[in-house]
């Protein structure tokens, strides 16, 4: 499984480059510069089109592979085969033995993923942070969508950090499930303020894959979630993880803002990050005997 994980990682990051360059491109020469309407039939429009059909469609058949030839995280796996009630493992690593249900201690990840999902955690961090301080005015104001919109995402990121450490020691409880909804529920609510935002907008194009990429990435979070609860969907999570890593890397060309920024490009380095340790941590259905990759 590491050499499957390593290319399904290298895929990822290789699709994220190609659809960043192709939204770039088409942000640059797709639009009509006085109306600010899409142009009917520009290449790189059906191109970036195409990218993200092709890129979908590769991670449903990786999805669909995972999902008939494994069936849950090492962690789940062997804390239902433990006799406990309603498995559970970190969201950020496979599992060992020896867990109960009031700590299902997963397998301690690598301190290269250690690393990687803290950094993506401070970078997080940092564009709350920041995007904290841009929306004080609006909130003395009267507006506080965006105040609230900071604070979910500073409790993510210190909630990915939070995990990602847990992960490493191998700690696994009831405040680590519950600390794993947030970023889903961080995710959801940008999603509702982008409808808001584009509500007249006609050009679906020009925010489109902006929404793709939050739903993304909402799911993405929220199925990893599921792993901490016992309710793992393997097939479904590397899709949304892949998904993630492609459509946020896509929409870093988009004219947001730096804290914006930076929050996409941690959820792209958070999911990035997590391909590989999830995938190695599956276990095969009964009746398959393992490969070694």
């Amino acid at each position: 499984m590491r050499k499957i994980s390593i290319v399904i990682t290298a895929f990822s990051l290789l699709a994220a480059v190609l659809g960043f360059m192709l939204r770039d491109a088409v942000l640059t020469a797709a639009f009509d510069p006085i109306s600010g309407l899409a142009i009917p039939g520009e290449r790189t429009t059906t191109l970036l089109i195409a990218l993200t059909v092709a890129v979908a469609a590769a991670a449903c058949v990786v999805g669909a592979l995972v999902s008939a030839g494994y069936e849950k995280p090492r962690a789940a796996a062997r804390y239902a085969e433990g006799g406990a009630d309603g498995g559970a493992t970190d969201c950020l690593s496979p599992g060992t033995a020896g867990m109960t249900a009031e700590n299902a201690a997963p397998a301690t990840i690598s301190p290269f993923t250690l690393v990687a999902l803290v950094a993506g955690g401070v970078v997080w961090l940092a564009g709350a942070a920041a995007s904290l301080v841009a929306s004080y005015p609006a909130a003395v104001a009267g507006s506080y969508s965006n105040m609230i919109f900071s604070a979910l995402s500073a409790l993510s990121a210190l909630s990915v950090i939070y995990l990602a450490r847990g992960a490493y020691v191998g700690r696994s409880g009831g405040f680590d499930r519950f600390l794993s909804v947030i970023p889903p529920l961080f995710f959801s609510y940008w999603l509702i303020l982008l409808y808001m935002a584009n509500a007249s907008n006609p050009v679906v194009l020009m925010y489109g894959y902006e929404c793709l990429a939050v739903a993304s990435a909402a799911m993405c979070f929220y199925f990893l979630s599921g792993c901490l609860y016992g309710k793992a969907e393997p097939g479904k999570t590397v899709f949304c993880m892949i998904m993630t890593v492609f459509l946020c890397g896509a929409i870093s060309a988009d004219g947001f803002t730096l804290p914006e920024r930076l929050m996409i490009g941690s959820a792209l380095l958070i999911a990035l990050a997590n391909i590989a340790p999830f995938i190695r941590g599956l276990v095969q259905k009964t009746g398959k005997k393992e490969r070694t990759a």
